[in-house]
């Protein structure tokens, strides 16, 4: 009974640091600060460099910036 919760308590822990900067990205792109969000999401894909929505988010957030050509 008890293995079941502790499977999916060691996933969440360690699946963690493969989300850090996604959460922080995104809270800051709906505020309107396109700078923080590029800085949290060039962190996110930098952990993630396979991760598309990341790549996809850090170019939403440069072309906001007016960095066409970093934003693709």
């Amino acid at each position: 009974m008890f293995k079941p919760l502790i499977t999916i308590a060691v996933l969440l822990f360690l699946s963690t640091p493969l989300l850090a900067g996604w959460t922080e990205g995104v809270a800051a792109y709906k505020r309107g600060d396109f700078t923080l969000a590029a800085l949290e999401f060039k962190e996110f894909v930098d952990q993630n460099p396979d991760n598309a929505n990341g790549h996809f988010m850090l170019g939403l957030s440069l072309g906001e910036l007016n960095r066409m050509e970093d934003s693709l």
